[in-house]
């Protein structure tokens, strides 16, 4: 993925998992590019393309801030891209042969080891958390 991407998406689930709030003041486009050691004009297309986007505020002279009305739009954008990379992998895993019950299992093993691997418990609807454990599979 494009650099120029990737610092879109940082900002867009940034604004989504309330890093930033509606109104703040985002990091200047020198501050990020000498941080992520990238071209400022990458950067400056980033939070440009946020801008286009309505995520984004730039104000001359001032800065670029996070429009009052920015969190749903940046939590929508978040879920369906991440909707359309779980279709991505699950067309690659139906292309290779495995059965939908399989794929389930699959995810939901990722999704054990995605939760460890950071900390956290999930629950599923109906279901006991089992993340903590090794496998996600039941016992045989």
């Amino acid at each position: 993925m494009p650099i120029g991407e990737q610092i879109s998406y940082r900002v867009l689930f940034a604004i989504a998992k309330s890093v930033y709030q509606p109104g703040d003041k985002l990091p200047t486009v020198r501050e990020v590019a000498a941080r992520l050691k990238v071209n400022p004009n990458t950067v400056s297309r980033a939070y440009r393309d946020l801008e286009r986007d309505g995520i984004l505020l730039s104000r001359r002279g001032l800065g670029v801030f996070v429009r009052e009305d920015a969190f749903d739009a940046a939590c929508e954008r978040r879920q369906a891209l991440v909707l359309t990379r779980f279709e991505r992998a699950v067309g690659e895993a139906l292309d290779a042969g495995l059965d939908p019950s399989e794929i389930s299992d699959v995810l939901l093993e990722a999704l054990g080891r995605a939760a460890r691997a950071r900390g956290k418990e999930l629950r599923l609807p109906g279901s006991k958390p089992r993340w903590a454990r090794g496998s996600l599979r039941e016992p045989s």
